[in-house]
């Protein structure tokens, strides 16, 4: 009964989300978009933000083990199914940090 459940649950999502974007995609725009693309090198946060990503560049970015990371590639197929995807997380995420701070950990 469970899993009936959860299929009629994923189908009707499923026909909600295309139904959303057929409707969205006939309305017009309202006016022009003023917001411009930022680049991270050019975007420094305060405050209780700016202190979090310190505080997790130093923690957690600057603390993961390479070795783990490369794991699930050097031996297939890792020790978790997300393998690969937690090391194109982590490599997004220390990128924008180092993009943001300039400091190369090294």
């Amino acid at each position: 009964m469970r899993r009936l459940i959860i299929v009629l649950t994923s189908i009707l999502a499923l026909e909600l989300m295309s139904a959303g974007a057929a409707a969205a995609a006939k309305l017009a725009p309202i006016g022009v978009d003023r917001q411009d693309l930022q680049s991270p090198d050019r975007v420094h946060l305060t405050g209780w933000i700016g202190s979090r990503l310190e505080v997790n560049e130093v923690n957690r970015l600057a603390k993961i083990d390479p070795e783990r990371l490369l794991e699930g590639y050097r031996k297939r197929p890792g020790r978790q199914a997300w393998d690969g995807e937690y090391v194109g997380k982590w490599l997004h995420a220390a990128t924008l940090a180092w993009v943001s701070t300039g400091d190369g950990g090294g």
